[in-house]
């Protein structure tokens, strides 16, 4: 089929071409150009801004895909923009939403795509409202996907601590400087490799039974604590840590409220429907990344920043309140 693929370039729009274009697809790859664009035989990358509507009609017209994966839609007004551009002009749309969109509070584990939905932070409703947009109409055949923690090798890694995604990471492990866990690591992280994330959507295309559903999409789960223990054991350093708890983060960090709770789910929809299954191990998907880092030289050197470690300071002192600490470290002063 010839796919175009919203969102082409980034790092799940990267993977997901290469495995596309692997499964033999004829792949157009679209961004507005901010990041390097290194297609694979049986892909090429185009230019574009996707609020641009008249280039982008221009473009489907030229294109004339089978079907769309759109990478890049993140509210109620993308989906009705992906209705007027290619509703009855191409097969199937699949939208990348998140697992973002299910509501915080909702702890029955593995949660499945039913579960309540709505974590109340911009990210998780806009896509939740783009959701509700496509799955409401009936012209645009719509799957929707919901990734969690992605990892690839144009990826960073990092979840569940105080520095989140982290470019500095590798070195600061080699360092020695503590990972500061948010509940000491405690927290279920489910997470997708590229590899896994482009095979499912390969599963999906044009499959008329995935057809106004949605669907968890997960490579594998562990504990946070467990993960940055593979990043560690990857490298060959001894990992240090400190905890840090989930309600001092939030009080500093509201938008991060689905970061403090299980994120392990249902997969057996999208196995019944599509035949789908995981194949990268977490231990693999979190080796694979760190050697991809590596390789291109993407580790940035660890700068101490005298905010970050009076928070680490207090933390080793074992003081119970370091709001402070950690809010000047957030303002950045």
């Amino acid at each position: 089929m010839k796919v175009l693929m919203l969102g082409g370039t980034g790092v799940l729009g990267s993977g997901v071409v290469a495995r596309l274009s692997h499964h033999g697809h004829d792949v157009v790859a679209t961004s507005r150009g901010n990041l390097p664009a290194q297609m694979p035989d049986g892909a090429y990358h185009v230019r574009v801004d996707r609020y641009d509507l008249a280039t982008m009609h221009a473009l489907v017209d030229d294109v004339r895909p089978d079907c769309v994966v759109d990478g890049i839609a993140y509210n109620a007004q993308d989906g009705l923009d992906d209705i007027d551009l290619f509703a009855g002009r191409v097969k199937h749309i699949v939208m990348i939403s998140t697992d973002f969109v299910y509501k915080p509070v909702f702890q029955r584990l593995p949660i499945a795509e039913d579960a309540p939905v709505r974590a109340g932070t911009p990210y998780s409703e806009g896509k939740v409202d783009c959701e509700e947009v496509l799955l409401a109409q009936s012209e645009l055949p719509v799957t929707i996907l919901r990734p969690p923690h992605i990892l690839g090798p144009t990826g960073r890694l990092g979840s569940g601590s105080m520095q989140g995604r982290d470019a500095t990471l590798i070195d600061r492990l080699r360092k020695g400087v503590p990972i500061v866990l948010i509940d000491a690591g405690v927290w279920l992280l489910a997470l997708v490799h590229v590899d896994d994330a482009g095979d499912a959507i390969d599963a999906v295309l044009g499959n008329e039974r995935c057809v106004g559903k949605a669907y968890n999409m997960v490579s594998d789960t562990m504990s946070t604590r467990h993960y940055y223990d593979a990043v560690a054991a990857e490298l060959g350093v001894e990992l240090r840590t400190l905890s840090l708890p989930g309600e001092t983060w939030l009080r500093g960090n509201p938008d991060a409220v689905s970061f403090i709770r299980h994120r392990m789910y249902d997969l057996s929809r999208l196995k019944l429907d599509a035949g789908w299954e995981p194949r990268v191990t977490f231990e693999d998907a979190v080796a694979r990344t760190s050697r991809a880092i590596i390789e291109r030289d993407g580790v940035e050197p660890y700068v101490e920043a005298p905010a970050e470690r009076a928070v680490i300071d207090a933390l080793e002192r074992g003081e119970t309140d370091v709001s402070a600490s950690l809010n000047a470290w957030m303002s950045g002063t």
